[in-house]
């Protein structure tokens, strides 16, 4: 059969809409003297399908890849199921049913399709905003489609199969149009894909400023705990960086935890870190501890808690740990929680660990971190953390001093033993402002520092966990 001459004129209507549709019913009806077969229409929405695909995957939509990918999924999942409304009004309509129920048929097809859209993304994405505003999108092309529907079955001028073909060139070209639209329309909904997790990455932070400055702070803080020399007898360390927001799914996890428990990152990144908890990483109806639900209780009101978890490695072995997990505000916005591991020994108070981890991490502006264990009446560095990169090579000069020596002060050892000797400071804070000059530059900084108790009769302080914040 020749093919249709009116179909270019199709694309251009759809576009431009200057013409009335009703000349296209007249043009159709005298054009097409041959009835078009449903095989040919399904095989022309194949053909059609595969091109558009294959323009989709060769759009770049955004410089982020995350985002990139990302965007050709959601396009190709619509397009995908838009067009699978036709398969079931072919079937239907071979058995050439009346064009009375044709709007109401594809109406309900359309919403159906929208729906399956709408549960494959949520599948792939956790993010109900972004969820949402992809189907808005997508959307608006759902509905100028039913609106040239609405304007051609109420045509007497035309057969039910003119009709359908003319829907289906009409269906295509309105994809077309959206393919082409998306390159200018989906990257203008960036903001509400910071830092979204898709397909085991996480996109780039280039709206949200003070989530951006977050999570990079909290990277470095992970890197610097990575680098730095741990035993068994104390060390931490980040193991999990998850997004309360949405659903606590990980968007980070640290490589030295990825290889104690045999994952790939991208095995992990995504999902909610619940399903460590279960032999094989699958989760299933086995009931968890009350512990295990209190802590879960604790965490989701925003404290910071210390609890057990046994975990799984992928090869199904169980082990325990302890944890750590403190959320990091904004205001009063939720931004991050981070989950750490921690091997202390038994002169190490916990409280006064759990202070140091509040204050650490609830301050936005350290230039390093140290902590001090005591010997024969001083404390000697035991740990060096750097945050600043100005404080590199600072921090590695320090190795071995003593507490005097790092913070300067006036009075010097006397000034600062008789400060942390006090009785009443166990358990709590004390604040000490000293100058570090570096390359002939001075910062003036803001030293914290939270004793811990020893519990031994003389009650002298046996460690110290210093911040050392910019003022």
């Amino acid at each position: 059969m020749a093919e249709c001459l009116i179909i270019p004129e199709i694309i251009l209507w759809c576009i431009t809409k200057k013409d009335d549709i009703k000349e296209f019913c007249f043009k159709i009806k005298n054009c097409c003297k041959n009835q078009v077969k449903y095989e040919e229409l399904e095989k022309k929405i194949n053909d059609y399908l595969n091109v558009l695909v294959t323009k989709n995957n060769t759009t770049n939509y955004d410089i982020d890849p995350v985002r990139n990918d990302l965007f050709k999924y959601v396009i190709e999942t619509y397009l995908r199921n838009t067009l699978k409304i036709w398969e079931k009004i072919f079937t239907v309509y071979k058995n050439d049913q009346t064009v009375e129920n044709l709007y109401q048929d594809i109406q309900l097809l359309v919403i159906e399709k929208k729906n399956t859209f709408k549960n494959e993304l949520s599948t792939k994405i956790h993010y109900e905003n972004a969820i949402n505003l992809f189907t808005n999108f997508v959307c608006q092309y759902d509905r100028l489609f039913l609106g040239h529907l609405s304007t051609l079955t109420m045509n007497n001028e035309l057969t039910e199969q003119q009709i359908i073909s003319l829907l289906v060139d009409m269906h295509i070209s309105i994809c077309n149009t959206m393919v082409l639209n998306a390159c200018v329309t989906l990257p203008s909904i960036n903001g509400d894909l910071d830092g979204i997790v898709f397909n085991g990455q996480v996109s780039e932070i280039k709206y949200h400023y003070n989530k951006k400055q977050t999570y990079d702070r909290l990277i470095k803080y992970s890197n610097s705990f990575e680098r730095t020399n741990s035993d068994q007898n104390f060390n931490f360390y980040i193991i999990l960086i998850t997004d309360p927001e949405n659903d606590d799914e990980v968007c980070y996890v640290s490589q030295r935890f990825a290889n104690n428990i045999e994952y790939n990152k991208s095995e992990i990144v995504g999902k909610h870190p619940q399903f460590l908890q279960y032999e094989n990483g699958i989760i299933n109806n086995k009931k968890l501890s009350n512990s295990y639900l209190s802590m879960v209780n604790s965490v989701e009101n925003n404290r910071t808690t210390v609890c057990k978890i046994t975990n799984y490695t992928k090869s199904g072995y169980p082990f325990e740990k302890n944890i750590i997990i403190k959320t990091i505000m904004d205001n009063n916005t939720r931004f991050y929680r981070i989950s750490l591991q921690y091997s202390i020994n038994n002169l190490i108070d916990i409280h006064a660990f759990k202070s140091y981890i509040d204050i650490l991490f609830g301050s936005s502006e350290s230039f390093f971190s140290t902590i001090f264990k005591r010997e024969n009446n001083n404390y000697r560095l035991l740990r060096c953390y750097t945050f600043d990169q100005n404080f590199f090579e600072y921090c590695d000069s320090i190795e071995n001093k003593y507490i005097q020596e790092i913070i300067k002060i006036p009075g010097g050892e006397t000034k600062i033993m008789n400060l942390i000797d006090k009785p009443e400071l166990f358990h709590k804070t004390l604040t000490i402002y000293s100058n570090y000059n570096i390359n002939n530059i001075t910062y003036h900084a803001k030293n914290i520092i939270i004793l811990n108790t020893d519990k031994s009769p003389n009650k002298s302080s046996n460690y110290l966990f210093v911040i050392h914040l910019k003022t």
